[in-house]
Order: structure tokens, then C-alpha cells, then sequence
């Protein structure tokens, strides 16, 4: 909810102008939440020197002052931009301002590689850029830039910049993985993990993870003027999907996804709609794998912390290592014992061979079963290190024990220590 009161923010910057007077952009380096006076009201030198023509372009540009009251509407494209910074600044957060009619204020724009162009004609503008620098990467063409093109906020990571656009809000302590997407007037409160889609509109609280796949409705895609939101402390599985707001430690399963009209069964088996428990707090939304119903139940993070507890971990590798193999030793004597005894009901081999057969199936099970434990690889490789160093400054070709026979020694080095010498 905006405040009644006026709230003011002004910037210095430059604005791409068209040369039939069409703004593209405009640039805000250092925008703030004041009003012009005597310690901002002068343009920065940096910025005077950016000033005019890029025939290649068909553009020029022009120094923009901008004052604007943060509760009424975007009045023009200097307007929409400025707004847009103060969210990449962090100087204001998502629905902290008025954006009312911004989409429709923005035009179309070419984003070159060489900066924005107008979408009219532009293959002339192509071919003038071509003959210039030699080559031209167009990075999309849309209403709004990449972010990173014009505000890079501190302490966040960005794996692809074309992932995020300018009017996001991403706060120290977020990552946006390359898979990852953050729309203008959304973003994070604080440390989240970005793996799928926050769309317009779209709170995520300090935190909470969007895993890869996971996608929120936002106020572009289908969820109309209602503002989703997301706790602190919460998790959307991979592939997940959100159509209500969460409140803090909610948990959403993997591949589950919930609409505000989905039907979702409560622990005393009450249906209700999904919307219904819109903000609730240590909610647990997963799909029966048997039924295929969508059911909640109070857990969040608690369950989570129960997977952990149950799931096998390397901590208990050895003795989860000990179980299968004594289960396959078990294996293997029942298929043994289970020949033996059809050979012995068959009657076709003698009993003596038989005996011997299976006195050899026997004991090759209880050769290849180990009963020692596992070994630090550094106990075994220290001293094989300071065997191989004493016999290198030993300066003697017989390592072993010696067998008296020269032309042997030569071949083995001395008798070797485990091996089987059958001579």
C-alpha cells in the first residue's frame, strides 16, 4: 500500500533520444530519494562529457534532471527509467511506488551490443553499424534492458545477464543461477538462491530458494492485481510452481504445482482450495504419489530437517557398505546352495564331484568376503611412500628377499612381500 504522503526522488542522466524525438532509454547513475538542492542539483562533468550524436544510430543524447512524486503515475519514459533504477538501487522496494501505466509508457527498443536503437528502419541502422565496427550482436529486442547494463547492485551474483531486467530488486546476498529469472518491480529481501522465475510483481523473502524450474505467478502471468509473496525461510522445489502467497517456512515439493483454486487436502482430510491458506506459515504442499492429490500439512523446514535425519549420508557410508555386502554374500550362498541341491535331486553327477563342486562354490563366497573395515587412504600411502624412498637410496637391484639364483633375482627383484612364487 503507498502512502498518502508525497514521496520524492530525482536523478541526473542521459537519456537516447531519436532524431524524431523518441526516448529509448535514460541512464540514472546516482538517483536518490530527495528533492533537487544545493548538494545534488548539479550535473556530474562525467556525464556533460556523454552528451551528442551517434549517426550510426540515428540517435543522440541529451542530459535529463528528473523530479518525480513517487504516489502519482509514470508521466514519460524519463519517468518509467528513473523509477526502474530507484528499484535496481535498492533505494525503494517493489510495490514502494507507483508503476501504474509504466508497461504501456515504454516502448520497443533494439538492444545492440553497441547500445539501444529503434526498432523503425533498423536494418539500415544495422547496416551503418556493420560498416563501422565491423559486426553487430543484438541482444533482444523488448521494453526493458538488462539490468546489469545500467545498475549493478553490491553482493549479488548474476550467472546470465539477460536473466534479470532493470527494475529488479535483488538484495546483498542473492544468487540468480543461469537458469534463473527476475522481472522489474520484483525480487529478494535478502540471501536467496535464484534458480527459476520470479515474475512482475513478485516478493521473495530473506532466506528462501527458488529451485530450478520453479516458477511464481506474478502480476504479467496470471495473477491480476494480487501480490504473491514469500516468507522468509522458504523452499520451492525444483520444477514447482506458485499461484498464492507463503508465509515464513513453507516448503513446496518438487513438481508440485499450486494454483489459488487447486484442491488441496488438509491432515483431517477436509478439501479446500489453495487460496484458503494464502500467507500461512510451516506449510508442507505435496502430491500424493499414490492418489495424485495435492495435500498440505503443517511440517516446512521440519520436514526437511526429517529427510535429512532418514536419508543415507557419507557419514554412514560404512556401515550402510557392510549391510549390501552382507546381503550379497547371503545372495550368493542361497544361489549356490539352491544348484547344489538341484544337481543332487538330478542324480547325474557323481557324489564325490558333486562334494567338490560344491566345496568350490563355498569357498570362493568366503575368499572374496573382506572382514576388515575401511582404511584412511594417507594410512596405506605414507608408508608405501617411505618403502619406495628406502629402496631408492638403498642403491640395490634386489628389493625382496633373495632366492640365490641370480638369473631370478634379476627377474623378480627378490622374493616380494604377499606375493606366490610357484616355481
Amino acid at each position: 500500500m503507498l502512502s498518502t504522503n508525497s514521496v520524492i526522488a530525482s536523478g541526473h542522466g542521459i537519456a537516447t533520444v531519436t532524431r524524431d524525438g523518441q526516448v529509448l532509454d535514460a541512464w540514472y547513475p546516482s538517483p536518490t530519494l530527495s528533492s533537487f538542492d544545493s548538494t545534488n542539483s548539479t550535473v556530474p562533468d562525467y556525464l556533460k562529457a556523454l552528451v551528442g550524436e551517434d549517426g550510426d544510430r540515428g540517435i543522440k543524447r541529451t542530459l535529463v534532471s528528473v523530479e518525480i512524486n513517487l504516489n502519482q503515475d509514470p508521466e514519460d519514459v524519463s519517468d518509467a527509467y528513473l523509477r526502474l533504477h530507484l528499484l535496481s538501487h535498492r533505494l525503494v522496494k517493489p510495490h514502494g511506488q507507483s508503476l501504474v501505466g509504466l508497461f504501456g509508457i515504454l516502448q520497443n527498443v533494439v538492444w545492440t551490443s553497441h547500445g539501444p536503437c529503434a526498432t523503425q528502419n533498423f536494418e539500415e541502422t544495422r547496416a551503418r553499424l556493420i560498416a563501422r565496427h565491423g559486426s553487430v550482436t543484438i541482444l533482444g529486442v523488448d521494453k526493458f534492458p538488462r539490468m546489469v547494463d545500467y545498475v549493478i547492485p553490491s553482493g549479488v551474483r548474476i550467472a546470465d545477464a539477460d536473466r534479470v531486467r532493470l527494475g529488479a530488486h535483488l538484495a546483498s546476498g542473492t544468487t540468480v543461477m543461469h537458469e534463473g529469472f527476475v522481472n522489474f518491480n520484483a525480487g529478494t529481501l535478502g540471501s536467496s538462491m535464484v534458480e527459476g522465475r520470479i515474475s512482475s510483481g513478485v516478493v521473495v523473502g530473506d532466506g528462501s530458494d527458488i529451485g530450478g524450474g520453479a516458477s511464481i505467478m506474478g502480476t504479467l502471468s496470471g495473477g491480476g492485481k494480487e501480490v504473491i509473496s514469500i516468507g522468509k525461510n522458504c523452499l520451492l522445489g525444483a520444477n514447482s510452481g506458485l499461484g498464492i502467497s507463503l508465509g515464513d517456512n513453507c516448503v513446496i515439493e518438487a513438481g508440485t504445482y499450486i494454483t489459488s483454486a487447486a484442491k488441496v487436502t488438509l491432515p483431517d482430510g477436509e478439501v479446500v482450495k489453495a487460496g484458503t491458506l494464502s500467507g500461512a506459515e510451516n506449510l508442507l504442499f505435496r502430491r500424493n504419489s499414490q492418489s495424485g492429490n495435492l495435500e498440505v500439512s503443517a511440517g516446512g523446514l521440519d520436514y526437511i530437517a526429517e529427510l535429512v535425519d532418514s536419508v543415507a549420508t557419507a557419514a554412514n557410508l560404512e556401515h550402510h557398505a557392510k549391510i549390501l555386502r552382507e546381503k550379497s554374500i547371503l545372495r550368493r550362498l542361497i544361489e549356490a546352495s539352491t544348484g547344489i541341491i538341484q544337481q543332487a535331486y538330478e542324480g547325474r553327477t557323481a557324489a564325490s564331484e558333486l562334494l567338490d563342486q560344491a566345496e568350490g562354490r563355498i569357498f570362493r563366497i568366503s575368499q572374496e568376503r573382506r572382514t576388515d573395515g575401511f582404511t584412511r587412504i594417507k594410512e596405506r600411502l605414507w608408508p608405501t611412500m617411505e618403502r619406495i624412498e628406502l629402496l631408492h637410496k638403498s642403491g640395490t637391484a634386489v628389493t625382496g628377499v633373495p632366492s640365490g639364483f641370480a638369473d631370478l633375482d634379476g627377474l623378480t627383484s627378490g622374493f616380494q612381500k604377499s606375493e606366490l612364487i610357484i616355481v
